[in-house]
């Protein structure tokens, strides 16, 4: 059996954890907030349903995980607070706000951690997002599971370093500097016996900084679907204007990081 642990807001684990239950070996999805029943119940009764954050939050809800979700609300609202506080960015108070979010997903580990040891310590693999495994991994290795690391941009160490160098590449092994949330995300990556990254490009970015080739695996993700029907209808092998700016499209955060890939990506 299987537990996967998402963590919060991003639910791209999620479809993870319902591929392995409609296989049959999902002991679990441990999750940040999620629309349980009751939840659902209750924004109904008070008329917060159609509010366009709920409805995001609505959205997380997936049918084939029925009865094996096990949410934590308290861990994510934390986070949501750092969250909002980056959009005062004249204020001084980025340490401050890693330093939230890093205690969010401390919570958040040491949480999944109670979960795993009370009820389900028979499981053989332990699925975690990177930055909220924390404590709930050694509990998970103690328990004889093998820890799959699930991390979906370039190592911690060359986040910044690519950010301040449009992409370019270190010497091999050579670094930038890493803050404080990204520094507890890598020390919890480096407590996985695997890891699992989204693209080859990320792989290489471990690989440029030593990790072994046979521990680090890319797995390409596909589009979601209700993105692509979002989307509106565009006529394809039509001639552009060469005046036209061209637009790039981003699912999900999009900041200086995702624009450095991008320049790698386009060389």
């Amino acid at each position: 059996m299987i537990i996967v642990s998402n963590g919060f807001s991003h639910f791209h684990l999620k479809a993870a954890a319902a591929e392995v239950q409609r296989n049959g070996n999902l002991a679990t999805l441990l999750a940040g907030a999620y629309p349980t029943e009751g939840l659902k119940s209750f924004l109904q009764k008070i008329g917060l349903a159609s509010h366009p954050k709920i409805l995001r939050l609505l959205s997380r809800e997936e049918p084939d995980l029925v009865g094996k979700v096990n949410p934590a609300f308290l861990p994510e609202a934390l986070a949501q607070l750092g969250i909002f506080l980056r959009r005062f960015e004249n204020l001084p108070i980025k340490s401050f706000n890693d330093w939230i979010i890093r205690l969010s997903f401390k919570w958040y580990g040491n949480w999944a951690a109670r979960q795993i040891a009370r009820k389900y310590s028979s499981a053989t693999v332990y699925h975690y997002r990177a930055g909220y495994g924390g404590r709930s991994v050694q509990v998970a290795k103690e328990l004889g599971m093998v820890a799959l690391c699930d991390h979906s941009i370039i190592h911690p160490d060359l986040l910044d370093y690519f950010v301040e160098h449009q992409g370019q590449w270190p010497e091999p092994g050579h670094s930038g500097s890493i803050d404080l949330l990204w520094r507890y995300i890598k020390s919890d990556i480096e407590q996985a016996d695997h890891v699992v990254v989204n693209s080859d490009f990320v792989k290489e970015s471990f690989l440029h900084m030593g990790w072994d080739k046979n521990i680090v695996h890319a797995l390409y993700w596909g589009i979601d679907d209700s993105f692509i029907q979002s989307l509106p209808e565009i006529g394809f092998g039509q001639e552009n204007d060469i005046n036209e700016v061209s637009t790039f499209v981003f699912a999900g955060y999009f900041g200086a990081s995702k624009l450095c890939s991008g320049f790698y990506c386009l060389r």
